[in-house]
């Protein structure tokens, strides 16, 4: 009896395996690769627009100091920090969406295939993200 559950065990987990590795059918590929766009396009709209709503208080803020008599240049500093912000937040939502379009992709393919293309799908996004980060880095400081 024990030795029957272990191997169902084992041949559960080998299927698993196995359609874990396989490349599903193109239909399903396409299918899947263009929902991964179309959310990843609404993504990006929506990360510009608050974006966008982001920049135009920053730049309320500097006109509000300058009406004030205060000081612009901390202001204007602010202002840049948080347009710096929002373009970092537009920018790694863009690499997010085309992370998930060829993880979609990847689908496509079987086996090592697979495995390989979601592994440079993800060192693509990592490298990016850090590119993002340092650029960030570099106009807040």
């Amino acid at each position: 009896m024990k030795l029957r559950s272990f191997l169902a065990v084992g041949f559960s987990a080998l299927a698993f395996t196995i359609a874990c590795d396989s490349a599903e059918n193109r239909a399903e590929t396409r299918q899947d690769v263009s929902e991964a766009r179309q959310e990843g396009a609404e993504e990006i709209r929506e990360a510009r627009r608050e974006a966008g709503e982001q920049r135009a208080e920053a730049q309320r803020d500097v006109r509000e100091e300058m009406r004030e008599g205060g000081d612009v240049g901390e202001a204007t500093q602010e202002a840049a920090e948080e347009t710096a912000q929002a373009q970092y937040d537009v920018t790694i939502s863009q690499l997010e969406a085309e992370h998930r379009v060829a993880i979609q992709k990847c689908e496509g393919l079987a086996g090592d295939a697979q495995e390989q293309c979601k592994r440079d799908a993800d060192a693509k996004l990592e490298t990016g993200r850090q590119h993002a980060r340092t650029m960030l880095e570099g106009q807040t400081d």
